[in-house]
């Protein structure tokens, strides 16, 4: 299995092996608002499989709002020019049953994530390749939900 692996239609990785347990082909393919998956998919599986362990971790449903994106779906959604989601290696993501968004942050980061985005819906995180965050909610008077205390954070160094 090669690193990252393209499908033109992702319906043909359907058929495969497909190593991943919690998340399917089409939940990785791009969405469009209409709720209707574009065909491309992208998958870079040393992200896609620490997806999969930080929903095994968390030990109950994560909420996949958005991974892989078409140049094309990335512009209409204002995503950056070199997002990591053109790549395979970013998820936008919710709990579906709590709100410990601390523990979930940790977990991610243990497995890999270093890029940790924070919205009103939902948290981005990625696979770099270098570590940041960000807050991009609306109401940023908010306390930032960043679990500080992790190893290697660049903002005790």
């Amino acid at each position: 299995m090669t690193e990252t692996q393209d499908w033109s239609d992702w319906r043909d990785a359907e058929g495969l092996d497909w190593p991943l347990t919690h998340f399917s082909p089409a939940e990785l393919a791009t969405a469009h608002s209409n709720q209707k998956r574009d065909m491309l998919l992208r998958v870079h599986w040393p992200s896609a499989k620490a997806l999969d362990a930080l929903r095994a971790s968390v030990g109950h449903s994560l909420v996949l709002h958005s991974a892989f994106r078409s140049p094309d779906h990335n512009r209409r959604t204002g995503g950056h020019p070199n997002s990591r989601h053109l790549h395979g290696r970013a998820f936008d993501i919710s709990l579906s049953s709590t709100r410990d968004v601390r523990r979930l942050v940790a977990a991610a980061f243990q497995l890999g994530f270093v890029g940790f985005g924070f919205y009103n819906r939902f948290i981005h995180i990625d696979t770099g390749p270098k570590q940041r965050a960000w807050d991009g909610r609306d109401d940023q008077s908010k306390p930032h939900p960043i679990p500080w205390e992790l190893p290697g954070d660049p903002a005790r160094t």
